[in-house]
């Protein structure tokens, strides 16, 4: 619990959040730099470099909030399908944070932009299942069902054929990839949508246009200054570290009442007070 332990020991010694964060950073130097060297494979000189600083922090933030916080608690209630889809989604989304500061700190920031644009459906999609319920998180699972006999080339057990109907073409559940969605012709656009927010579709748009071989990404990445990196490193770990920050808000929000949550969102804000400024 490196973020959390020294999140706590800084508070009331510094005058403000822009403070508190040069404080913090201070006092996470070893940690931040033994992760860069072993996690990222960066020289000590290249572990210097500050570009991913806060992205790690609000992974260990992230983390530790989920392990340490919640999972202790929710382990001692009854199952639900929210609280498991969330869990996956939201494991996958820290492994693949690492897996993308690895590729952004060498310069392979073209293989980076799916990552970027995964965590986006990723925080869509968490945010779809806490407004729908465990009903939607169901459908989500037992998708994993289809698509997994889909992948092996087996048959569907029966009274899943029950449950969802049978599988033809005018069966909406059986659709790819968001058949599992109760709101029918559902895609991505329309999830990222749903948040409300012009810049996140922006930069959703932006993402897609370099994640397959079509003619625009062939193009411009072939006349791109950098081809490794047709969009910029700093512009994705801005995509990164604003998605960590809208997820950790919608997690804290979903799971604690306005009391609880309150001191985790202080702890939050003095990792990017800029962000929380701009939030409230």
């Amino acid at each position: 619990m490196a973020v959390f332990q020294a999140l706590i020991d800084i508070t009331g010694k510094a005058d403000n959040y822009e403070d508190s964060k040069e404080l913090l950073i201070k006092k996470l130097n070893s940690f931040l730099m033994d992760f860069k060297k072993k996690e990222l494979c960066l020289s000590k000189s290249q572990a210097k470099i500050k570009d991913f600083d806060e992205v790690i922090l609000l992974r260990d933030f992230a983390t530790d909030l989920w392990n340490e916080i919640l999972m202790p608690e929710l382990r001692e209630k009854k199952s639900n399908p929210c609280n498991s889809v969330i869990q996956g989604l939201l494991n996958r989304f820290l492994i693949q944070v690492r897996e993308t500061l690895f590729l952004l700190a060498h310069d392979m920031g073209l293989s980076a932009i799916s990552n970027v644009r995964l965590f986006m459906e990723s925080y869509a999609i968490i945010k779809y299942i806490i407004d729908k319920g465990d009903s939607e998180a169901e459908r989500f699972m037992d998708y994993y069902h289809y698509q997994y006999c889909l992948a092996t080339k087996t048959e569907l057990k029966p009274e899943f054929i029950k449950k969802h109907g049978e599988r033809t073409k005018d069966n909406p559940f059986y659709s790819i990839p968001y058949g599992w969605c109760s709101e029918e012709k559902m895609k991505g656009e329309k999830l990222i949508s749903r948040l409300q927010s012009p810049k996140l579709l922006d930069n959703y748009h932006l993402t897609c246009n370099y994640i397959h071989a079509s003619p625009y990404s062939t193009y411009h990445v072939s006349i791109a200054d950098d081809p490794l990196s047709p969009i910029t490193s700093s512009f994705l770990i801005d995509c990164i570290r604003k998605i960590l920050f809208d997820l950790m808000n919608l997690l804290l929000d979903y799971y604690f009442d306005e009391a609880e949550r309150e001191s985790y969102k202080i702890l939050l804000s003095k990792l990017v007070p800029d962000l929380t400024s701009a939030n409230s």
